[in-house]
């Protein structure tokens, strides 16, 4: 026996199964008038049969040429999958990686660090807490400590654009974990001005507490506040940067719109600043060893 479909939907077209051997205008015609419209059972028949066969792991694959691994799609994005001793070894694609741009180099990281855990860049001297670099949905980043029961979220930093993991020392990390460091203080305002990295790159804020926060994006891939060297990325640093230079703070905002318009920040350090950074770190150094 034929299988009736009905379709009453006025204006609207909706094709329900196969619909073989009728043309476009007649089922439009069909379904305009709210007629019925039989499909033969062999059609249905071999649909079935056809859908019986797929395998559902091979429908979200993704077969790329030359990587020992399959890439599938899964219900929170692409994701790797590779057999591990019997076992399969999976890892998310970080959302930053597009499936057609995984390269073995890549695929074997993100697999080591899955079955190894992560890399560890040293021990924070100040908390005493290992400090990792890791893989994640967004990109590579950075982590104090390990997941605990009391502290579930390490606190994490992603690296900025440009940096790979394999540059990243120990030093380059803490002044990351730093973030968002305090600048200064707003002339005007006396609230605090921040400077911070985002998801969407390095960042200025001028935080009023209740009143609001102001942000201002920093073009470039130059993190003006990530310097740990002398501990010149402190605030204390930055407290003596700005007492040192004739302008005062003008100079930092002087800094910071040049880092806006696309200079070097070395180049632009100097310019607003008066003086290499070279020259400041010697300054701060001898500066520091007074205290």
């Amino acid at each position: 026996m034929k299988r009736k479909i009905l379709v009453a939907v006025s204006g609207l077209i909706v094709i329900v199964g196969v619909l073989a051997g009728a043309k476009a205008l007649q089922i439009k015609a069909l379904i305009d008038q709210g007629k019925t419209f039989s499909v033969p059972p062999e059609v249905i028949s071999a649909t079935e049969v056809k859908q019986e066969s797929i395998d559902p792991a091979e429908a979200r694959s993704i077969t790329l040429q030359g990587l020992d691994a399959t890439v599938r799609i899964g219900r929170f994005g692409p994701y790797i999958e590779r057999q591990d001793n019997g076992n399969a070894l999976r890892v998310s694609v970080p959302e930053s990686v597009a499936p057609a741009d995984l390269n073995g180099e890549i695929i074997e990281t993100l697999l080591r660090e899955k079955k190894e855990g992560p890399t560890s860049l040293g021990v924070d001297p100040e908390t005493g807490l290992p400090i990792y670099i890791r893989t994640g949905q967004y990109g590579p980043y950075v982590q104090l400590g390990d997941a605990t029961d009391e502290q579930p979220k390490p606190k994490r930093m992603s690296l900025p654009r440009g940096v790979k993991p394999e540059d990243v020392t120990l030093e380059l990390a803490r002044g990351l974990l730093a973030l968002p460091r305090v600048l200064g203080i707003h002339p005007e305002t006396g609230a605090k001005v921040l400077g911070g990295l985002g998801r969407f790159g390095p960042y200025v804020v001028h935080d009023q507490g209740k009143v609001g926060k102001d942000y201002r994006s920093i073009k470039g891939e130059d993190i003006p506040c990530v310097r740990t060297d002398h501990g010149a990325g402190s605030s204390l640093a930055v407290d003596h940067l700005v007492s040192i230079t004739p302008a005062g703070f003008p100079s930092l905002t002087t800094y910071l719109n040049m880092l806006g318009a696309g200079m070097a920040w070395q180049d632009a350090f100097r310019t607003a600043f008066g003086m290499s950074v070279e020259a400041y770190y010697a300054n701060f150094a001898s500066y520091r060893a007074g205290l």
